[in-house]
């Protein structure tokens, strides 16, 4: 009885170590680098791993995108700034540096818009050279008759008449004055006209580009 007095203990000693490692085994949390916290961790890295990749290369297409879109907005600007020094210059036909041009024929000056604008009224302007004549004659090719309508001049013709060369116009100024005269013409259609401008008979080549 005695050496089972003794063993008792030893015995229940055993048990309760071994109870008491199975408790600690079971409600200890399972530490770092364990088969299981790999496991786990490997599935995450694979997760966050394709989540990164697949949204990097959804951002090289947005990058591209927007790289391209970027290009096609640089050349619009360049583009509108073209368009806008163009007007400035006057390749719009609305005034500028070059909207206007003059051209000399036997000493008479012509001033006409190298741009004009369909179906609105422009003028084209004549300084007589200084002669002893009252009656100076002004005549357009018919080139000018098929594509430019002519409104109207100041001063007022004495004469107007359409001729096989043309619309001919007659006006009177005060001899030996470097008289002016306007003829308010408004383009029928866009496009080009090439044609001439006689004074008094002599000739002088214009070119007009009409906008729409």
């Amino acid at each position: 009885m005695g050496m089972g007095n003794v063993l008792n203990p030893s015995t229940r000693t055993d048990a309760g170590s071994v109870t008491h490692r199975t408790q600690s085994t079971a409600t200890q949390p399972t530490p770092a680098g364990s088969v299981t916290d790999r496991g786990d961790s490997h599935i995450c890295g694979l997760r966050v791993g394709t989540k990164t990749v697949a949204e990097q290369l959804e951002l090289d297409e947005h990058r591209a995108f927007q790289e391209k879109y970027w290009t096609v907005q640089r050349w619009a600007w360049v583009g509108y700034g073209l368009i806008i020094v163009a007007a400035l210059l006057g390749f719009s036909g609305e005034g500028g540096m070059f909207a206007r041009a003059q051209i000399q024929a036997a000493g008479n000056e012509i001033d006409y818009p190298r741009f004009a604008r369909w179906q609105t009224e422009d003028t084209i302007s004549i300084a007589f050279a200084s002669t002893g004549e009252a009656d100076r004659r002004i005549l357009l090719s018919p080139d000018f008759g098929r594509s430019i309508a002519i409104e109207g001049a100041q001063p007022r013709p004495s004469k107007s008449s359409a001729t096989a060369a043309g619309e001919e116009l007659i006006v009177h100024v005060r001899p030996g004055d470097r008289a002016m005269a306007k003829i308010r013409i408004k383009p029928d259609a866009p496009g080009i006209v090439r044609g001439t401008v006689s004074i008094d008979g002599a000739p002088a080549a214009v070119t007009l580009i009409i906008l729409p």
